[in-house]
């Protein structure tokens, strides 16, 4: 079970018309006091099985005692992970937990991001509004679900190249004078962040840095660094507009029907 899938009010999920989605459904909370969970993903990892059945008790246990209204402001929050954990279960272990699970645990400085969607900076093949609308909803059409999200932006002291033999770009650290347009996303809820997460995959580290919106505001946002050798990224950057050109159809093809978790 991936609490990252609670991504609003429990009511409402962008790109989808069916609120059962939610692996967490807060749907009822409201109306008819009851909360419904599904059951954990198959798995043999030790610690996932002992967090969850860690959850699951203080979960249940916070629900029966629970003697404030915490439960219920739970339903109408515009932020209910950070109610759920910090008001409601109230377990530092858990939190931690779930949080690097989630993927807002910052592995450069060591901390933790809020629970609030944080933005995302993208600077590769998901500047392509179809791409990015498939990989979030599963239909490369939806882009009214994208577009109210980002915004256009560009990363200082950083260098963009192709890396080598692939379609895709990497981000490695450069000069100052060295700079990176992209498009600053804001992902609708966790689950978008986690699809974003596992598209990038293991080659990458999720890292903080510091960008400048084209209303000339600097805005802290993650960003994804390639994390392998940097004799694999070509010198050149990047050309996006040639992904788009002559690469893209084919990526929009690979994906199509491809149901991202």
């Amino acid at each position: 079970m991936w609490l990252c899938d609670i991504g609003g009010d429990g009511t409402i999920f962008d790109g989808y018309s069916d609120s059962k989605l939610f692996k967490v459904n807060f749907t009822s909370l409201a109306k008819c006091g009851t909360i419904e969970f599904r059951q954990h993903g198959g798995t043999t990892d030790d610690s996932e099985i002992i967090m969850w059945i860690n959850l699951l008790l203080r979960f249940c246990s916070s629900a029966i005692t629970c003697e404030s209204r915490a439960i219920i402001d739970l339903a109408r929050s515009p932020r209910p992970l950070d109610t759920l954990f910090n008001r409601v279960l109230q377990n530092p272990q858990l939190t931690e937990y779930y949080k690097m699970r989630m993927g807002i645990h910052d592995p450069a400085s060591g901390q933790y991001l809020d629970f609030e969607t944080y933005p995302i900076f993208l600077y590769g093949t998901l500047m392509s509004a179809s791409l990015l609308a498939l990989v979030l909803t599963g239909d490369r059409q939806n882009l009214d679900v994208i577009h109210p999200h980002q915004q256009r932006a560009t990363l200082p002291g950083y260098h963009r190249g192709g890396v080598l033999g692939k379609d895709y770009p990497a981000l490695v650290p450069a000069t100052i004078e060295n700079t990176v347009e992209g498009i600053l996303f804001y992902p609708r809820n966790m689950d978008d962040r986690r699809k974003l997460n596992n598209f990038e995959g293991e080659q990458y580290t999720r890292t903080t840095v510091e960008v400048v919106c084209d209303s000339g505001q600097n805005v802290e946002a993650t960003t994804y660094v390639w994390s392998g050798e940097t004799e694999e990224i070509a010198k050149e950057d990047w050309d996006f507009n040639e992904f788009e050109t002559n690469r893209l159809s084919d990526w929009l093809d690979l994906f199509d029907g491809f149901e991202f978790t």
